[in-house]
């Protein structure tokens, strides 16, 4: 028969940080991997690309010309 967990030891154990890995820790790396990933799907959906091109054009066209 499998052992019920009372809500309170629930949140005594997600409270406790004893041990190498917690429930704490543990979520917190995943999330810094779905973060790193969305980043990385940007990167390669051409969005930063896109970002440069406009800078550099609105950079060259609009500032340094209107200098010349």
């Amino acid at each position: 028969m499998k052992k019920r967990i009372s809500l309170r030891s629930f949140a005594a154990k997600l409270k406790d940080n004893r041990g190498e890995f917690g429930i704490k820790q543990i979520a917190g790396t995943v999330a810094i991997v779905i973060v790193i990933g969305l980043i990385v799907q940007f990167m390669a959906g051409g969005w930063l690309t896109d970002r440069v091109q406009d800078v550099w054009t609105w950079l060259w066209e609009d500032v340094i010309k209107s200098w010349f």
